[in-house]
């Protein structure tokens, strides 16, 4: 397990798939750069995935709440983040509950009709340049998670998907852990 101190709010943050941070109750968000990121309930248990961050959101807006929240933060692509230096509470909470609806909406829309199509939106947004790296996929569990479906039902989407666009499409194998961890997460705590 990585422990990371807390970062300077003038120094980027880095994360690597695959890793978790506990991102701390600051002062100010953090805006996601590069990268997707999962946001999962404040102890890092798999229960309860809050939603996906994508370039441009922010992240860890519980700490503008009364009393301040922890949040963590599941890397699924290697991620850049920056405290956000400019705004106010007000501001960053209205841009946070408009990130969160339009999220809540693209989440929904993964929810139904026939799972290869669900499954080719959701590597749509983790692989918008095409290829799909398999260390850059998460776990089929993981994405089963997202799209409302059995980890199965996404192993076959995916190799109709790589017999039909001919394209290596493969996800991280992820052992199981005592941590209450998602699967292949390394925890980075600020």
């Amino acid at each position: 397990m990585s422990v990371l101190s807390t970062p300077s709010p003038t120094t980027p943050l880095a994360l690597k798939a695959g890793e978790c941070w506990r991102v701390p109750a600051l002062d100010r968000p953090w805006r996601l750069r590069r990268g997707v990121l999962r946001s999962l309930a404040a102890d890092g248990s798999d229960a309860v995935g809050t939603g996906l961050l994508l370039p441009g959101d922010l992240v860890g807006f519980e700490a503008l709440l009364k009393p301040p929240q922890a949040c963590t933060a599941l890397a699924w692509r290697d991620c850049e983040l920056h405290a956000v230096q400019a705004g106010t509470p007000s501001d960053w909470l209205a841009e946070s509950l408009a990130q969160q609806l339009r999220r809540q909406q693209q989440l929904m829309s993964w929810r139904h009709g026939p799972v290869p199509k669900r499954v080719e939106a959701l590597l749509a947004v983790l692989c918008p340049e095409g290829g799909a790296d398999p260390e850059l996929l998460p776990t089929l569990r993981e994405m089963a998670l997202v799209l409302d479906t059995t980890f199965e039902s996404v192993s076959r989407a995916l190799g109709q998907l790589r017999r039909r666009q001919h394209r290596p499409l493969r996800t991280r194998w992820a052992p199981v852990r005592a941590e209450r961890l998602p699967f292949g997460a390394a925890l980075r705590a600020a």
